[in-house]
């Protein structure tokens, strides 16, 4: 399973990343950016080479640039999967943000928090997100 995770927050990243691999039968590609132009051009570039992510976990509050942390857009995730929904990638997309989602779009909305154990929302979210690449949709 192809996954790309979107996250500016260093200590959250490794949490998620770690669950990840928690969770992984070892079938796990995970590719990490850290804002929203980093998140547009992995997505084109695995688009063009038809590796295309299976999952998408992104944050909310998103730098534009991975090298500017100081200049945070409120809605960068919404932003990144407005391009998803437009370019028509064949992903499966949730929220894992510091701040509550709602998102009809998003399989599953996460509200992080450091004092959560993220390995058992992580499974759920594996699972869900297996069931729907075998119903052949994402």
């Amino acid at each position: 399973m192809n996954i790309l995770v979107v996250e500016d927050n260093d200590y959250k990243l490794n949490d998620i990343v770690c669950a990840l691999i928690t969770c992984s039968d070892g079938d796990f590609d995970i590719t990490t950016v850290k804002s929203r132009n980093g998140a547009l051009h992995e997505l084109k570039n695995a688009y063009e080479e038809d590796m295309m992510y299976d999952l998408v976990i992104l944050d909310m509050q998103l730098p534009l640039f991975e090298n500017q942390p100081g200049k945070i857009l409120p809605e960068g995730g919404l932003h990144i999967l407005e391009e998803i929904k437009r370019c028509e990638y064949n992903t499966i997309v949730a929220f894992c943000s510091g701040e509550q989602v709602e998102c009809d779009d998003a399989i599953m909305c996460i509200q992080y928090s450091p004092s959560v154990y993220m390995v058992p929302i992580i499974e759920e979210l594996i699972t869900k997100v297996r069931q729907q690449i075998k119903k052949g949709g994402n």
